[in-house]
């Protein structure tokens, strides 16, 4: 698994049921 599939993964398990929330990359 190279960094960037784990960065992708890790961005995804951070990403609430409702994807659409541009509060959390705000905050």
């Amino acid at each position: 698994m190279t960094e960037a599939e784990r960065e992708v993964l890790e961005r995804s398990l951070t990403i609430p049921t409702t994807p659409l929330q541009p509060n959390l990359d705000n905050n």
